[in-house]
């Protein structure tokens, strides 16, 4: 992957003084990566507050987040069966653009760089969970995506998880993407769940 860099990135002391922001991103669909780790392929999808993320290339499983109503639902077995959770109850893994999707953030003073012959805005950024835990990202967001992140890195501690997206588009994904194929049934009686049938 080539990075030209276009603008200098100077030292953090640099950067003005820190303030609470929200990072904007528009609604897009795309194939988020991890490099080196193909088996972590999602296809991702953002529409307002809401997204959905699709672990892997069979489709059998599908997280969707509905913060609004502070609903996670499991859709589990290629459509045919549904578990809905709490936010709390859920141990999906969060997606960095879910995480940063509507946060307040501190944000330093942007740069610009061209990434895959994209000209990025460069943001540092800082996000405080509801925990009052600090997590540091690093997003590279493409202009003629309208704001679509290219590249984003979650710097923690000294280890750095960086994250790619492929086959973006931008634009508000069908509304069905967030609803349930079948009725979903609460985490509490998900012993009432009958094996699919072959």
């Amino acid at each position: 992957m080539r990075l030209a860099r276009t603008t200098a990135v100077v030292g953090l002391a640099a950067y003005p003084a820190l303030a609470q922001h929200a990072l904007e991103l528009p609604d897009f669909s795309a194939t988020q990566m991890t490099p080196g780790r193909e088996a972590m392929a999602s296809k991702i999808y953002r529409s307002g507050n809401n997204f959905r993320s699709e672990p892997g290339s069979n489709q059998e499983i599908a997280f969707i987040f509905l913060p609004d109503s502070g609903k996670v639902l499991n859709v589990i077995l290629k459509g045919t069966q549904c578990i809905e959770m709490t936010t709390a109850q859920s141990h999906a893994v969060r997606s960095p653009v879910q995480t940063l999707s509507g946060a307040k953030v501190d944000k330093l003073e942007a740069t610009t760089e061209t990434l895959d012959g994209h000209v990025c805005k460069v943001e540092s950024v800082t996000v405080k969970g509801e925990d009052g835990k600090e997590t540091q990202f690093k997003i590279w967001q493409a202009e003629d995506k309208k704001g679509a992140p290219l590249k984003i890195e979650i710097h923690a501690g000294l280890n750095t998880l960086t994250t790619i997206y492929k086959n973006i588009v931008v634009g508000t994904p069908d509304p069905a993407l967030f609803k349930s194929p079948v009725k979903c049934v609460p985490f509490e009686k998900t012993y009432q769940i009958a094996p699919a049938s072959k």
